[in-house]
């Protein structure tokens, strides 16, 4: 815990080192700010203010790129959900800075998830019954979209799909059913794509 916060007091001095105001919107990072937090090595000689690490923290959300996924970090006040991070995909402002390079399958199709929360180890996506309606390969990469970013937020073990409060089985990275909760090797292969 101590170790975890130390980080976060790191990567907030880091921020403001850099001159990236901390803002209360999830937005792109630039290429150039990026860099600059990956390259910056701060020391904090004395404790850095608590109400400054509690003010934003970085997320990493999958978006879609030709047929496969990328992930990019995004800016979000700290305490930030699971909401959170499905608006994010659904709000098309936060690819305002990715020159069009990438996508989120339900930027203009909100109405594909009816709702998500997060229960004991799992993230519980509810489909509407209007994903079945997207082709196979759009429903796989807003499967791996939705699971990805759960998993690298959220301390889970998995994402269960389900429709009509019922758990379904979904594509994974190949078009294969599974009927258990989704988890990261099921959906890797598509950050090769």
């Amino acid at each position: 815990m101590r170790r975890c916060s130390l980080l976060l007091a790191v990567f907030a001095v880091a921020l403001v080192g850099c001159g990236i105001p901390v803002e209360s919107r999830a937005r792109q990072l630039s290429e150039a700010e990026s860099l600059a937090i990956a390259t910056t090595t701060t020391v904090a000689a004395a404790p850095v203010p608590s109400t400054l690490v509690s003010e934003a923290r970085a997320a990493l959300v999958y978006f879609i790129r030709g047929e496969g996924l990328v992930g990019r970090p995004l800016v979000f006040p700290s305490g930030f959900t699971e909401l959170d991070l499905l608006q994010s995909l659904i709000d098309e402002t936060t690819l305002a800075g990715a020159n069009g390079s990438v996508r989120s399958g339900l930027a203009q199709r909100s109405d594909l998830v009816e709702g998500l929360i997060v229960v004991d180890d799992l993230a519980q996506v509810s489909l509407s019954t209007l994903f079945a309606d997207l082709p196979g390969s759009e429903q796989v990469l807003v499967l791996g979209q939705l699971t990805l970013t759960m998993l690298a937020n959220f301390n889970i073990s998995g994402v269960e799909f389900r429709q009509n409060a019922v758990a379904v089985a979904v594509p994974d990275a190949d078009g294969q059913p599974i009927s258990r909760p989704a988890t990261r090797a099921d959906y890797v292969k598509l950050l090769t794509r």
